[in-house]
């Protein structure tokens, strides 16, 4: 890989983004995915490397301003809403905490009949369950404003073509 000669050790998050983008603005390998209709219409030339501090300072190199599709990005922020409500023996009576070493979208369940974590699609199933609420909107509600919580300095925008 071209980075593997590079020391980033001794750079700061402005010159890290920096030089991380230009090391490999150049990769081009890989595929764009077409099994879900909005990822097939990304230009896959499109490339943004991003840090923020916990303080909302924010480096950026490359193409961060163009809104895309965070797909399975977006299950550690429903996760982390969920334990923002709901006691963690609770949440793990209902999905797992260990890696399945299976592929994300692998139905797998434990030996406790539970899906190895909140991170495949299994577990995110069961995640999306105990969001807050009462009802289906409600709940849908609360996940949609979950990476927003997390990411306060962007607003996102949820679109019934993605999450549907």
């Amino acid at each position: 890989m071209a980075g593997d000669k590079h020391d980033h050790g001794k750079l700061d998050e402005a010159e890290l983004v920096t030089h991380l983008h230009e090391t490999f603005a150049d990769e081009h390998g890989g595929e764009v995915a077409t099994y879900i209709p909005e990822l097939a219409k990304v230009d896959p030339n499109l490339f943004g490397i991003a840090i923020t501090r916990l303080d909302g300072t924010q480096f950026t190199a490359g193409d961060c301003s163009t809104q895309v599709t965070i797909q399975s990005v977006s299950k550690p922020f429903a996760f982390a809403n969920v334990l923002e409500h709901i006691p963690s023996d609770e949440i793990t009576a209902r999905v797992g905490i260990e890696p399945s070493g299976d592929p994300f979208n692998e139905i797998s369940l434990d030996a406790q009949n539970r899906p190895h974590n909140p991170l495949i699609n299994a577990g995110a199933i069961a995640v999306s369950s105990l969001a807050p609420g009462n009802s289906h909107e409600t709940k849908l509600a609360g996940r949609s404003r979950a990476p927003e919580s997390c990411c306060p300095a962007e607003p996102m925008n949820v679109t019934s073509t993605v999450r549907m």
